[in-house]
């Protein structure tokens, strides 16, 4: 019998599981009991309370009234209560009164403004930048403003980067009177305790702005004029070189101004594309059809012109670049520049016979096929004329039964007396009979618990489906589909005609299949999953359960498997057809294994509710696991990161150690919420910031999660730059134990940008030397530096070997190949992005290739640095090479899931579902990483998975962005029997509450072979430093050569990021070196200058936007 506090308890669960909006109130008698919200505060622990007022019932007496946080006797308790302490973004009050009728009213209660409440004695919390004034050129009048939640009284400390105190405002949210340069602000109670601290840049600008006005009298030769106009007190730099404030220059070119004043503030100008006189226009045609108008053209500038300064006039009158509704015949296009300058460019319509579509091939099936015509305009009339091979007419249709092999022939004519043909081959038909058949699959879903059956038609021996006409028992319809679910349906004789699509040289083939009533049979089993700590293979007391695993059922009759996943508290249930099973447990940890073969029989009607699964430890050993999670790293905004980390050894894990190391993109690093970091410090060196957390010791299997924030907002770190964040947990000695054959040796590699030169440091952190020379690779932006590997020498344990490459704004990865037998880590590799030395920087190939931490102490979380996103979306790590994102078969790949509430209310529960084919390998998932607490799910095909977070209170984006992500990982490997070109295409689908899903991306990735390209050509010349401008480019690129290459015949060849030759062009001498790149796709690419002799001078890169 349930107590009254239990009832209250149970009404309280019942309400967050149905996921009720937030609304006020709700009772079972409305406004039997009145409830009101007086007051939320927070108070001095981080905690909220408030203040809740109950009014008068509609009910005048009543014997009993209760509320969770309160118990009352006899008298109605109308008035004001405190309630509390809440930690969660939203509370619950309720209040239950019993008499004759029974009357309860439940509040939600949402958290004050300032949640999370902070924890000092001014009740201050720190909300961000808001907004940041530029300050004029050596003028200290720049200015910082933050956002502060709170009432209290504060001040805020402003240092400068050398770590001076500059200014100290007193409850004021914005600091003045700041010079350009980087700041550093703590935020203060007025009793002096700390609460917050962040980072700002103050930007300087001139106290002018540089201009450009151009004039021309014959679109050759233009006049430039710097405004402000004043060589007195003005420098001036243009990009060729000269240094006038009005200067003459040729068409052809993009012209760039800097403009210093005497006080040495400058400001950059310049012009738009300023054409040449004689520019090319290209005009392509597109035919008319007989006498209709219904030709087109369309007209662009070539030499990569931009395209927008152009004004096109057709003879139809119409002046966009492309045209329509022409008759055949002869035309002039006339072309305009925006300096009146004109081209007249003579183009012809032809005129063509009615276009007329049709298969070139058809098939004989059973003695006879249709053949079918279309045309491009389904809303004309046609007329249809068809013939054999003899000329006779067989049908006036738009399709036409023919019954023998051979040659046909339709002319179609529309109303306008416009014809066209067409003709088709007819073949005999390819038959599958006996080759066919009909395949059953009964399979629960853990998910929701239900057994499901579906019947496919396929090939014999292969997984070919075949898209049939189904006949349902029973019943007079048919369903046309690839695989056919059956539940609704029931049991019978089902017949399967595949459809022949027109075409298709395989004929229609039938096949039956008859499912039997008991086919329509799962029966439920139960259990739990422990942790044998005697190796008994019996329960005790002092057992571990072992949540979140993997279950594989293994049915002995039919060869069929199932899975499922055990709760967090070890139970698992599932429901299975009749048959006989054993039970393996799946995961990577070997260190556990069955205590004895599990396994049980199912007969129909008898359900199974203790087959436990004892398991023990094969290694008496603790293996600390570490996993970081980072939804989403978006600029000038605080991310959330958490770091997962769990015993999964067999042994108390003793004086564990976990280190953050965030890379030197974040500004800022500091603790969200949770257990403090013991120590937070950065390295001056390198920038990489550290915090360190002494868990102490751990049981097996226990562990816990670390929530930090990251703020990154720097001018160094653009959109598309790679933010990396590792966990390192200690100690980390091998377990299993390390293979006694390996040497000892161990090899670690570090990347660094050290002005001009990319370092690469690889150190023997082990106690004896490898065993073989040192051997490794060098990928620049994607390309392969050598076709084989390269190597050095033998390493002494604690020695190092270091390898510099030119700081060219590529980004290089370098992978060393391990000591042999190593215990994880089997390929260490390091990337640098963006060391430039003042050149062009590319971006997007640092995380083409797999990190390097694959040891079970170590988890590094690389993200691209973003702006605007899609918040509901997935990914894989490795992202895949190129665009096509290539990967080798047999790869691990980490997929995560984010999600965020952008709704208006806090989400109650969110699920995902994921469906996995069957390009994996399902025994190897895992669930890797997590933001929150979920139950992972998998049906008991082991192809649809599915997250449940329940609970989960997501407060939604308006509340605390922040707060308002999630996101969850996992692991799997791709088929190790892929083929090349096999497609691995993954997305979710992610519920909020009863809400309808949000479908996520589709992330590809596609199975390939040797798909690193090798370096086609010499990136080591005598000049390599060959200047391109514009740099982006819309289509033309200019290279500016040095005195030195002046005067000489050249030749200019454009290389894709890939190595392949894109383009070639050749200039006399005294021309300029130019590329129109207008029809290439955009993105990178690299530009090869070489004389008349073949021999290299110099590179460059260019980006095309």
């Amino acid at each position: 019998m349930h107590t009254m506090y239990q009832n209250i308890l149970l009404k309280s669960l019942l309400l967050l599981g149905l996921c009720l909006s937030v609304a006020n109130l709700s009772s079972q008698n409305q406004n039997c009991i009145g409830l009101e919200v007086a007051d939320v505060y927070c108070s001095s622990q981080g905690t909220w309370f408030a203040t809740v007022e109950i009014t008068e019932s509609d009910i005048p007496e009543c014997a009993t009234w209760s509320s969770y946080q309160f118990g009352f006797d006899g008298d109605n308790p109308y008035g004001t209560y405190t309630v509390g302490p809440y930690f969660q973004q939203t509370g619950f009050f309720s209040v239950f009164c019993s008499q004759d009728t029974t009357c309860e009213s439940f509040l939600q209660i949402v958290a004050p403004p300032a949640y999370p409440c902070p924890d000092n004695s001014c009740f201050m919390s720190y909300g961000g930048l808001s907004d940041t004034t530029h300050a004029v050129c050596n003028g200290p009048d720049g200015s910082v403003s933050f956002n502060m939640l709170g009432s209290g009284n504060y001040y805020i400390e402003t240092y400068d980067s050398e770590s001076n105190l500059v200014s100290t405002v007193t409850n004021n949210n914005t600091v003045g009177g700041l010079a350009g340069g980087e700041y550093m602000f703590l935020f203060f109670c007025e009793e002096g305790d700390q609460f917050a601290q962040d980072f700002a840049s103050v930007f300087e600008v001139a106290p002018f702005t540089a201009g450009v006005d151009v004039e021309t009298e014959n679109c050759s030769n233009y006049t430039l004029s710097a405004t402000p106009d004043d060589p007195a007190n003005y420098t001036y730099q243009w990009s060729d070189g000269q240094t006038g404030s009005v200067i003459n220059v040729s068409g052809g070119g993009v012209y760039q101004l800097t403009i210093t004043d005497a006080e040495g503030c400058s400001s950059i100008g310049g012009t738009g594309f300023l054409p040449q006189a004689s520019f090319e226009v290209n005009v392509n045609t597109f035919p008319a059809t007989c006498d209709n108008a219904d030709g087109s053209a369309s007209g662009w500038i070539g030499n990569g012109n931009p395209q927008e300064q152009y004004f096109f006039e057709w003879p139809n009158g119409a002046t966009e670049p492309f045209v329509s509704g022409l008759l055949a015949g002869s035309y002039v296009l006339t072309v305009t520049d925006a300096f009146g300058c004109s081209v007249e460019e003579p183009f012809i319509i032809e005129s063509i016979d009615l276009p007329v579509f049709a298969s070139e091939l058809a098939f004989l099936c059973e003695g006879s096929t249709t053949l079918q015509v279309w045309t491009q305009d389904s809303f004309l009339n046609y007329t249809y004329v068809w013939t054999d091979e003899g000329g006779s007419v067989i049908g006036n249709e738009a399709s036409v039964e023919v019954t023998a092999t051979g040659d046909y022939m339709v002319v179609v004519t529309d109303e306008f007396g416009c014809s066209g043909s067409t003709e088709i081959t007819v073949l005999e038909g390819v038959s599958l009979d006996g080759q066919n058949e009909i395949s059953f699959v009964n399979f629960p879903d853990s998910i929701d618990n239900e057994c499901y059956r579906t019947l496919s038609h396929q090939l014999i021996g292969s997984n070919q489906f075949l898209y049939s006409e189904w006949q349902i028992p029973g019943q007079n319809q048919t369903v046309f589909a690839w695989s056919l679910s059956i539940d609704e349906y029931g049991p019978g004789l089902y017949v399967a005609t595949s459809v022949n699509f027109q075409g298709d040289s395989i004929c229609p083939v039938t096949d039956s299949f008859y499912v039997q009533p008991e086919d329509f049979v799962c029966v439920d089993v139960s259990g739990l999953v422990y942790l044998n700590l005697d190796d008994d293979c019996s329960l005790q007391n002092t057992d571990l359960p072992l949540g979140s695993r993997m279950l594989r059922f293994n049915n002995l009759t039919t060869g069929d498997e199932y899975f499922g996943f055990t709760n967090p508290d070890g139970t698992y249930e599932v429901a299975l057809p009749v048959g006989t099973y054993e039970t393996d447990l799946m995961g990577s940890n070997d260190l556990l294994e069955l205590c004895t073969p599990a396994g049980f029989t199912l007969v129909q009607g008898v359900p199974l509710t203790d087959e436990n699964v004892s398991i023990i430890g094969t290694e008496d050993c603790p293996r600390v696991t570490v996993d970081v999670t980072v939804p989403m790293l978006r600029r000038c905004f605080n991310n959330g990161v958490y770091i997962n980390y769990e015993n999964t050894g067999t042994v108390v894990a003793e004086d564990v150690v976990v280190s953050v190391e965030v890379g030197d993109f974040a500004s800022n690093v500091q603790s969200w919420f949770g257990t403090e970091p013991d120590d937070i410090s950065t390295d001056p060196v390198t920038g990489i910031t550290t915090a360190t957390f002494v868990v102490g010791d751990l049981n097996p299997f226990e562990g816990g999660t670390f929530y930090l924030q990251v703020y990154t907002c720097s001018n160094d770190f653009p959109l598309g730059a790679a933010g990396c964040i590792t966990a390192i947990a200690t100690p980390n000695n091998p377990c299993p134990p390390a293979d006694p054959e390996w040497s000892g040796a161990s090899l670690r590699v570090n990347g660094s940008c050290n002005g001009n030169e990319v370092i690469f440091t690889v150190t023997n952190v082990g106690d004896a030397p490898t065993t073989s020379e040192l051997s490794y690779v060098v990928i620049e932006d994607g390309v392969l530096l050598s076709p084989q590997p390269l190597t050095d020498t033998i390493v002494q344990p604690g020695d190092e070997r270091t390898f510099a490459f030119p700081a060219n704004g590529a980004t290089y990865h370098f992978q060393v190949e391990q000591e042999p037998l190593h215990p994880g880590l089997e390929m260490p590799t390091d990337f640098v992005e963006a060391c430039a030395d003042g050149q062009q920087v590319s971006y997007g190939f640092a995380l083409q290739f797999p990190l390097s931490d694959d040891a079970y102490w170590i988890d590094e979380e690389c993200n691209e640095l973003i702006g605007a996103y899609d918040p509901n979306d997935k990914r894989a790590m490795p992202r895949g090479y190129s665009d096509e994102r290539f990967i080798e078969a047999g790869q691990m790949l980490d997929y995560t899931i984010r999600f965020q509430n952008t709704g208006t209310d806090t989400a109650f529960t969110v699920i995902i579902r994921d469906t996995l084919s069957d390009v994996y390998e399902l025994s190897t998932l895992e669930i890797t990483g997590t933001t929150h607490s979920v139950r992972p799910v998998v049906d008991s095909t082991g192809h649809n998975l599915a997250f449940v977070f329940e609970n989960i209170l997501l407060v939604d984006s308006f509340t605390n962005e922040p707060a308002s992500h999630g996101a969850v990982s996992f692991r799997i490997q791709a088929r190790e029997d892929l083929e090349p070109g096999t497609d691995v295409d993954n997305n979710a689908s992610i519920y909020f509450d009863f809400n309808e899903a949000v479908v996520t991306n589709t992330y590809h990735l596609r199975v390939a072979e040797d798909f690193v390209s090798v370096s086609a050509f010499d990136f080591s010349p005598e000049v390599t430093d060959l200047r391109v401008f514009p740099n982006p480019t819309a289509g033309l690129a200019t290279i500016q050569l040095p005195e030195a290459l002046k005067g000489q015949t050249l030749q200019m060849e454009v290389y894709d990021m890939l190595g392949r030759r894109q383009v070639n062009y050749r200039y006399r001498n005294g021309d300029t070196p130019q590329a129109d790149l207008s029809q290439l796709p955009a993105g990178w690419y690299n530009l090869r200058l070489i004389n008349s002799n073949g021999q290299v001078l110099g590179n460059g890169r260019v980006l095309l936007q």
